[in-house]
């Protein structure tokens, strides 16, 4: 099951925003599992910063109606604690501004509520949590490989040829 976390979201148009996704326009060949994933909407950054904390949240979504300096700022929460954690923007196309500085700032994607159906919506969520997993693999694969190099104590080198830069490792040197 993903866990969503939403903040920001008016409650009225939560419960509207929620039925969209509930009901697909067309009926799929295979039925779409509406218990695939828990959408939790939160009233303010402290719940969703305890959830994220707690490892309770597999794909953070922003809400337009938050005030963009709070997006901003659970942004750079999210970086600082998961920085594999998925963080999606929903807003209309008439917050382009918040949504482009939001992307420069390093959010995952933005989406466009309007137009989201539960099949895009399911498609969005396991896409995000997709790269998030390889993401994190590629962390733990890369700390594996540094801790292999440092255990063997042998020096190593390493060429780029497309920059044209060299790497030596310290033991290498010495």
């Amino acid at each position: 099951m993903i866990r969503v976390s939403l903040i920001g979201m008016p409650f009225a148009e939560f419960n509207l925003f929620k039925n969209r996704l509930k009901s697909p326009r067309s009926k799929p060949k295979k039925q779409t599992s509406l218990e695939s994933y828990r959408l939790r909407r939160h009233t303010n950054l402290k719940s969703v910063t305890e959830s994220i904390e707690a490892e309770k949240v597999d794909v953070l979504c922003i809400d337009e109606a938050l005030e963009s300096q709070f997006a901003f700022k659970l942004l750079d929460y999210c970086r600082d604690t998961q920085p594999s954690l998925p963080c999606l923007f929903l807003a209309s196309p008439k917050k382009s501004e918040t949504s482009i500085s939001l992307l420069e700032k390093g959010i995952t994607a933005c989406l466009d509520k309007t137009s989201l159906t539960a099949k895009n919506w399911l498609w969005t969520l396991h896409h995000f949590l997709l790269q998030a997993k390889m993401h994190q693999n590629l962390l733990v694969n890369s700390q594996r490989w540094e801790l292999a190099l440092k255990g063997a104590n042998d020096g190593f080198w390493d060429w780029d040829l497309e920059k044209d830069i060299l790497f030596f490792s310290s033991r290498f040197i010495s």
